[in-house]
Order: C-alpha cells, then sequence, then structure tokens
C-alpha cells in the first residue's frame, strides 16, 4: 500500500547542489524525487540498521564464547535451529526488501 503523504520542498542553497543531485539521481537511474526520497530513508535507517549489525556481531561472539566455555551445550538442538534459519531466512528477505526500496544502510 503506498501513503500519498504530502512530503516537504527541499531547499538548496545554489544552483549547483541541486544540478548535482539531479546528476546523481540519474546516475542511479531514477527521478530527483526519487532519489532525494531514498536518500532521506537511507539516512532515518542508518542508526537501526547499525544498531542490529552490532547486536548480531555480538551474538556471534557471545555464541562462540559459551560454545568454547560449556561445549555439551553446543550440541544442536534441531527445533531451535529451525527457527534460527527460519528468523535468518526472514532477515535476507527484509534486507533484501530494504535494498530494493534503497532504504538499506
Amino acid at each position: 500500500m503506498t501513503a500519498n503523504t504530502k512530503g516537504m520542498n527541499v531547499p538548496f542553497t545554489d544552483d549547483d547542489e541541486l544540478d548535482q543531485v539531479r546528476r546523481a539521481a540519474a546516475a542511479a537511474g531514477m527521478s530527483t524525487r526519487e532519489f532525494i526520497r531514498q536518500a532521506a530513508l537511507t539516512q532515518a535507517n542508518a542508526i537501526p540498521t547499525a544498531f542490529l549489525k552490532a547486536a548480531l556481531e555480538a551474538h556471534a561472539y557471545v555464541k562462540d564464547a559459551f560454545a568454547e566455555i560449556l561445549p555439551e551445550d553446543g550440541r544442536p538442538n534441531e527445533a531451535y535451529r529451525a527457527a534460527e534459519a527460519e528468523a535468518g531466512r526472514r532477515l535476507a528477505e527484509l534486507d533484501a526488501e530494504d535494498q530494493a526500496r534503497g532504504t538499506a544502510a
């Protein structure tokens, strides 16, 4: 569903700035309006994306540390592994959707 929400006009300090944005949009194969929208969304999502990346890295570190300390707890639990695989698949889908929309950082 596409929201038809009014945006805001973005003033540029000179024509060179706007021309630079227009050239970048053309190089990306999109309209200037879409280019600016996607740039704003990318910036808006930068912190949550960075947080998620850091959380996943921390999880990998802790998981490996616990596996080293308690190797007996590292035995595969099929139900957990299936849930983990499904979560990973869904995260990859969401990331691909964000990339397609140009909202990933």
